[in-house]
This record gives C-alpha cells, sequence and structure tokens, in this order.
C-alpha cells in the first residue's frame, strides 16, 4: 500500500521551512532548504507515494507550485 504524506512549506526569499508528515500524523520530516529551483525539486524527489501540499500565499507560490508539480 502506497503510504500518504502531507507537506507544509513556509516560503521564504532565501529558506523555506518544509515539515512532511504521514497519514498517522506523525512527523517524518522538519529541514530549512534553500530557496532554489534545484533544492525544491530535490526536497520532493524522494516522496514517491500520494503527497498533498500546503504551500504558503505569498509572492512565491506560483513559482513553487509550478516546480513541485509532477
Amino acid at each position: 500500500m502506497q503510504e500518504s504524506f502531507y507537506v507544509g512549506l513556509n516560503l521564504g526569499s532565501s529558506q523555506c521551512y518544509q515539515s512532511v508528515i504521514n497519514s498517522d500524523s506523525a512527523l517524518r520530516l522538519a529541514r530549512l532548504i534553500p530557496t532554489s529551483e534545484q533544492s525544491l525539486r530535490a526536497a520532493f524527489a524522494n516522496l514517491n507515494s500520494d503527497v498533498r501540499v500546503h504551500l504558503e500565499a505569498g509572492e512565491l507560490s506560483n513559482w513553487v507550485a509550478s516546480i513541485i508539480q509532477r
């Protein structure tokens, strides 16, 4: 069975904060990542399952959404 992940992404101009919980509400990952296309792609590359993302609304939201969509 495929595991589900829920990702919260707080966006900043130089760094983003990513937190990942599973369907049992267990925290699987919490980290700061640089705000760059390469770093954002890498941050989501290992989440090979059902992923739901909640982005902070702001100036970077559309750009980040276009990067992390599969």
